[in-house]
């Protein structure tokens, strides 16, 4: 595998994997605001937007 030997292809997949993180976060977020959050779930929603926001941040890192 000395494809992802490379630095540029290993900051892609990098930077996909953080994106794929980031939108199933939004989608936990999203689900949270249709079932969960409605019967008094705050913490589980900080929980979500906290995931959000790191994983947003670790794709700015990774692309600086």
């Amino acid at each position: 595998m000395l494809i992802f030997a490379e630095p540029c292809v290993a900051k892609a997949i990098a930077t996909l994997g953080f994106a794929n993180l980031s939108s199933l976060c939004f989608i936990f977020l999203q689900n949270g605001m249709w079932f969960a959050y409605g019967i008094r779930q705050d913490i589980l929603q900080l929980t979500h937007i906290g995931l959000l926001v790191t994983s947003i941040a670790a794709i700015v890192i990774m692309q600086s």
